[in-house]
């Protein structure tokens, strides 16, 4: 997110430092899910109704598909989500998830990530988050 932000241009340490602040208040998964390998709007829906519901779905309702719970079910409440259209020029849908770095709930050895089934028939998907990853992130240089 500091690079993106920074977008190439020199700016000092200080700068990069306000900003690694900034963005360090959060998490961030990026979920990418494919069929065939391509993107779910490219090969998922049958028809023209199945398409908009589809699109409306990941652009507007995955907040409420997508949850991040402790090892102990204490509930991470999503802060945003990020659904870039990419129109069929992308093997995966991506979509990245914004939850609030509570470090009292990062004091576990894991976090669930699930994915409730969004019309693809896989039922729930559970990702299981090693708290130990995301504390021992790796820090850009620039």
């Amino acid at each position: 997110m500091v690079d993106q932000e920074i977008g190439g241009e020199k700016v000092s340490k200080t700068e990069i430092d306000s900003l690694r602040k900034k963005y360090n208040k959060y998490l961030y998964f990026n979920l990418s899910m494919s069929r065939n390998n391509k993107e779910l709007l490219s090969t998922t829906p049958q028809n023209r109704n199945e398409f908009g519901a589809m699109v409306s779905q990941l652009a507007f309702e995955m907040g409420n598909k997508v949850h991040l719970f402790t090892e102990n079910r204490d509930t991470i409440e999503i802060a945003d989500f990020v659904y870039p259209r990419m129109y069929g020029m992308s093997k995966a849908t991506t979509i990245m998830f914004v939850y609030p770095r509570e470090e009292e709930k990062l004091k576990e050895e894991y976090l669930n990530f699930t994915v409730e089934d969004i019309g693809l028939y896989t039922g729930e998907v559970r990702f299981k988050i090693d708290i130990e990853k995301i504390k021992n992130e790796p820090i850009l240089n620039f």
